[in-house]
Formats: structure tokens, sequence, C-alpha cells
């Protein structure tokens, strides 16, 4: 289970992908997306934005046979919004 990490996140804000401007990531867990478990669920801990802004954070759910080497659930995480509206056909 992931979630985008901090450049890509960042990358989402510059090009205006439904992550506001003020979203400024400054701690290693902001930087590298790690994510947390509580009690109350599973969180992606980040600096505050203003209330009228959206933000749009996707975790994804992939695995694949334990090839040494491969990385490609690490990279199924990082696809821009629009990507995975039209991969599940609502853009």
């Amino acid at each position: 289970m992931g979630t985008q990490d901090g450049d890509m996140l960042m990358a989402r804000r510059n090009q205006g992908d439904m992550v506001p401007k003020s979203l400024c990531l400054n701690s290693d867990f902001e930087k590298y997306g790690f994510i947390l478990n509580s009690d109350k669920g599973i969180k992606i801990p980040m600096t505050l934005i203003d209330s009228n802004e959206i933000c749009q954070v996707h975790f994804l759910i992939a695995w694949n046979k334990n090839i040494e080497e491969d990385v490609s659930t690490w990279l199924a995480v990082d696809q821009f919004s629009n990507e995975i509206l039209k991969g599940e056909e609502i853009l």
C-alpha cells in the first residue's frame, strides 16, 4: 500500500493538479510520503492547507511476485489525477 512521495506531490502542486499551492512539505515524513497507521485509520502527515482549497491524495494497493529489483509496485502510485480518472473512465 502506498501513496505519492513529496517530489510527486510537489510536481502535482506546481502543475495545479488538485494539490493546493499553499502545501509545503517540511518534515521527512512529508517529503517522503510515509504512511502512518493509527487507531483512527491511515494518515499522511502534511502542513495545514486553507479551508477553501482542495487536496487530493490517493492510496494504491499493488502487489507483484517477490522479484528482486522490481519496483513496479512503487511506481504504480506515481500517477497524475487525470490519469487515474481516465483509467476509471470518470474523465
